[in-house]
């Protein structure tokens, strides 16, 4: 961070020095499904939104969940309804609000679109892409080729626990990255 080695004590601490991660399974991973949008929204920034003796901030929690409700246009009857009740594209909507209002440095994302529409796949892509403009550092998992194209700088392409090839946005095509995933690791084992 900061171009200093860090080594993280665990999930608060990577907290503290402001990264968030959206895991690939947000129904067990990412949300308590049977608890509210406003419990999953505001789950990761409790100590933000508290006083000093513990108690919520009812008005600040909800002016901020409404202001990514907007932001993300996530569609919900309201912020009282379980989580588990949208559809997975606003699910994946609401495990971004969450991290989001905690305002984050580094954005991990592990399959960030996989299993919602192509309309909300085209919304957290223009936000991923507005992050970045702000100075976001995205770090991004996946497996769509296409996604990686459209989205990224750079991909490193691992195999083994190591990375075995790096391409730059200029080099990505789908082409050069099925080369580099298939190709390259017969490479490697020889």
């Amino acid at each position: 961070m900061d171009g200093r080695e860090v080594r993280l004590s665990g999930p608060q601490g990577a907290m503290d020095l402001g990264i968030a991660y959206i895991p690939a399974e947000r129904k067990t991973q990412g949300l308590f499904v049977s608890h509210s949008n406003r419990f999953n929204m505001s789950f990761a920034r409790l100590k933000s939104i508290s006083s000093r003796f513990g108690t919520i901030s009812s008005r600040v929690e909800r002016r901020d969940n409404m202001e990514q409700v907007e932001r993300l246009s996530i569609k919900l009857r309201n912020l009282a309804q379980a989580v588990g009740e949208l559809s997975g594209g606003n699910q994946q909507k609401v495990v971004l609000a969450k991290w989001l209002l905690r305002k984050p440095r580094v954005l991990l994302l592990n399959e960030p679109t996989r299993g919602i529409d192509i309309g909300t796949k085209k919304q957290i892509y223009e936000l991923l892409a507005d992050l970045a403009k702000d100075g976001v550092a995205i770090v991004m998992i996946s497996s769509d080729t296409l996604e990686l194209i459209g989205l990224c700088d750079r991909v490193a392409v691992m195999y083994e626990n190591a990375i075995n090839t790096e391409l730059s946005s200029g080099e990505l095509s789908e082409e050069s990255l099925v080369h580099a995933s298939v190709f390259q690791k017969e490479a490697t084992t020889k």
